[in-house]
């Protein structure tokens, strides 16, 4: 997992539930902080307490980037695209890059259980072009994957949960660096779009099980799916002042940790308050209290029931 110290709080959160598991065949967890400043004592202790690695780096290591990232979406989020480099020190082989914004909801057992071809990675598909393709934001971001190469029905993956292995991912990092840096305007998802580009006929399925997003909340197919991981895509967050939650969604925790971590916490809830202005609020509870269309859900369940997920084989 990797963060900067706005997102270190709900990542740190995150990567001590999943040390709490102790789920067999599951290797050391590695937190990376990338930020010009040091990581304070106190995450250093939190971190300390469930035997997490902590990594540190500083963001001249992502200075190429720059030029793609603008507004609140920080280089950070680049980060992913050097984890050969941040990791080269530790024997990784298989890994999990998961997104600091998520709730693991169940064991990761069946994760480290695939197997995986060494040129190969396993991701989830995006909510959009998924159950949105008729959309204005769905037409414009495939048109935009057109001018990046895809073909026109390539499946696109959503980057919270990528499984893959180091020796190929610095290889697959490089391509992705250079196409999001040429065509900055084209990656309207940033590195996602550009992981995509390089990958998408190499990336293997994995089922909404393991990045169950945000969208999804409203097709009331949570006890089709029974996540395993959570991601809680768009603006408002579990830890936020005023979440849009589920019942099992996991607040709990992320405000328990702010008082471990209160230094982190006032980074995180500023972070927090650039993202959810009234008017995103109000945008999102719209979106979140719409009903799906007709359609909407069956054509869903009927995607699950017609691809072959490689966590399922």
């Amino acid at each position: 997992m990797v963060t900067d110290a706005g997102y270190a709080l709900p990542t740190a959160v995150v990567a001590r539930s999943i040390a709490n598991m102790q789920t067999p065949n599951i290797g050391p967890i590695y937190f990376v902080w990338i930020d010009d400043e040091a990581p304070p004592r106190e995450l250093i202790g939190y971190l300390d307490k469930a035997g997490i690695n902590l990594v540190t780096a500083q963001n001249s290591l992502l200075r190429t980037m720059k030029p793609a990232y603008a507004g609140y979406v920080t280089r950070a989020s680049a980060a992913r695209l050097f984890l050969a480099t941040l990791l080269e020190k530790f024997p990784v082989d298989k890994f999990l890059c998961l997104d600091g914004d998520i709730e693991v909801a169940g064991s990761l057992g069946a994760l480290a259980a695939i197997d995986l071809p060494h040129d190969h990675i396993a991701a989830t598909g995006d909510y959009a072009p998924l159950l949105a393709s008729s959309s204005q934001t769905t037409v414009m971001l495939r048109k935009r994957l057109r001018d990046l190469g895809m073909p026109e029905n390539a499946p696109y993956f959503n980057s919270g949960v990528i499984l893959g292995h180091m020796d190929s991912w610095h290889k697959i990092s490089v391509e992705a660096q250079q196409v999001l840096l040429e065509n900055i305007q084209a990656c309207t998802y940033y590195e996602q779009c550009a992981l995509n580009a390089v990958t998408y006929s190499r990336c293997l399925a994995l089922s909404p099980k393991w990045n169950f997003q945000a969208p999804l909340f409203r097709l009331n197919v949570e006890a089709d799916i029974k996540p395993g991981i959570v991601h809680f895509t768009g603006s408002h967050k579990p830890w936020g002042s005023v979440p849009l939650t589920r019942p099992w969604q996991a607040r709990g925790p992320f405000l328990a940790a702010r008082a471990e971590l209160p230094q982190l916490w006032k980074r995180t809830a500023l972070r927090n308050s650039l993202r959810t202005s009234l008017p995103l609020f109000r945008k999102a509870l719209k979106q979140y209290s719409k009903k799906p269309k007709a359609n909407e859900r069956s054509f869903f369940l009927d995607y699950m029931s017609s691809t072959r997920f490689v966590d399922e084989l």
